[in-house]
């Protein structure tokens, strides 16, 4: 029995699930750091015969290419990170930048401490507080976490979804809850549009964090000793386009299956290529709107500065979940050291405490009373009270 192709066009049902796929890849790809971009491209060369022949070589002692001449000697490639972020910890911190405070924020830690390994919440009833917390918890990135039923996870994640599609993914999403519920099957011509709607959302958005493992980090970013910032391209292959493959596309001889899987492969690959390289271009955009905002931590292990993803967004001429997805397990690598870029956007100033840090570092000013170090911050621009002084000078010192 003869094998029948079966192109990707054939299982196109509709023009608008063409561009959640394209969507779907752009977001994804900008969202894996560096060493797991090496690895989905891999998998797409190895699955995407149109792709020309693709080396992947990670030699021992591999250094960043194009950005090792920026960092100098002192930019190592691989960092030997010893736990990665904790999904208690991940969500803490968004909610620390989203500037939640009293009982709503108290409220939210206790729902994030909840949280089971996927990121779903199986505690008790909660009063109107408590869900108005659990509601602003499903806002943090991930999205989805604290969730109680797979459908109100997906239902958090709709942001994710071109505009125009929301409505046909919310009716898709109650149609499985149904599902789930025992209470409907899932009719046939809902199958592929659930498939292709929901291909972007998470039904596990904790599950990446839920395990606290040693492993290696290779930065995404990395900034010289004059500030310059370069995005790492690690060993990804420049991604070209077979000629056998183009030739096939437009071969009138070829029979019509044969014809379209090739140009469906084509397409496929121009696709890769301008999701690949819209990654760089966003990441770098961010990177320096980050940078030039926070260069003084960069560069000196200085105070970091009130910055909102909002601000950046504005600066890279992206939306803040762009700039949420492009900040998502990276890290850069500068003069500061190694350090989280998401750890660089803060709700808060820390120069003040950075200040009093400094003047209780000093032995003799050490010595003098909460009264006169409130006025010593008061001169330097910082208004302290003399209680705020004690309660801070019992933190640094403990």
């Amino acid at each position: 029995m003869a094998l029948k192709i079966v192109s990707r066009a054939a299982l196109e049902q509709r023009p608008t699930m063409r561009l959640n796929y394209k969507m779907w890849m752009g977001l994804n790809f900008l969202r894996l750091p560096i060493k797991d971009l090496h690895e989905e491209i891999r998998k797409q060369v190895e699955t995407n015969p149109a792709l020309a022949d693709c080396r992947f070589e990670l030699p021992p002692g591999w250094r960043p290419d194009r950005a090792a001449s920026l960092a100098g000697d002192n930019a190592f490639a691989f960092e030997k990170l010893q736990a990665e972020e904790t999904l208690f910890e991940h969500l803490s911190r968004e909610l620390e930048l989203s500037g939640a405070e009293g009982k709503l924020r108290e409220k939210a830690i206790e729902i994030i401490g909840s949280l089971d390994e996927n990121g779903r919440y199986a505690g008790d009833d909660l009063d109107a507080e408590g869900e108005k917390a659990r509601a602003l918890v499903m806002t943090l990135d991930p999205p989805g976490c604290g969730a109680r039923t797979l459908a109100e996870c997906y239902l958090a994640q709709l942001g994710k979804v071109p505009r125009h599609d929301r409505e046909a993914a919310r009716a898709v999403i109650a149609e499985i809850d149904q599902v789930l519920a025992g209470t409907a099957e899932l009719k046939p011509d809902t199958r592929l549009l659930a498939a292709k709607l929901l291909a972007c959302l998470d039904a596990k958005p904790g599950a990446r964090y839920s395990a606290a493992k040693p492993g290696y980090i290779v930065p995404d970013i990395l900034v010289d000793s004059q500030g310059r910032v370069a995005v790492e391209h690690g060993t990804i292959p420049t991604l070209k386009l077979s000629p056998a493959y183009v030739a096939m596309a437009g071969d009138d001889t070829l029979a019509d299956d044969v014809r379209a899987y090739a140009r469906d492969m084509v397409e496929h690959v121009q696709e890769l290529q301008a999701a690949v390289a819209k990654r760089f271009e966003t990441l770098e955009l961010i990177a320096n709107a980050v940078v030039e905002r926070q260069r003084d931590f960069v560069m000196r292990r200085g105070a970091l500065k009130p910055l909102k993803m909002k601000e950046v967004a504005v600066a890279a001429r992206c939306s803040v979940s762009t700039v949420s997805r492009a900040a998502e397990r990276k890290y850069l690598r500068g003069p500061c050291g190694l350090v989280r870029l998401r750890d660089l956007f803060s709700a808060k100033d820390s120069a003040p405490l950075a200040k009093l840090q400094e003047l209780l570092a000093d032995p003799e000013l050490r010595q003098l009373s909460d009264r006169q170090i409130a006025d010593l911050m008061q001169a330097a621009g910082f208004k302290f009270a003399r209680r705020t002084v004690n309660k801070y000078r019992k933190s640094l010192t403990q």
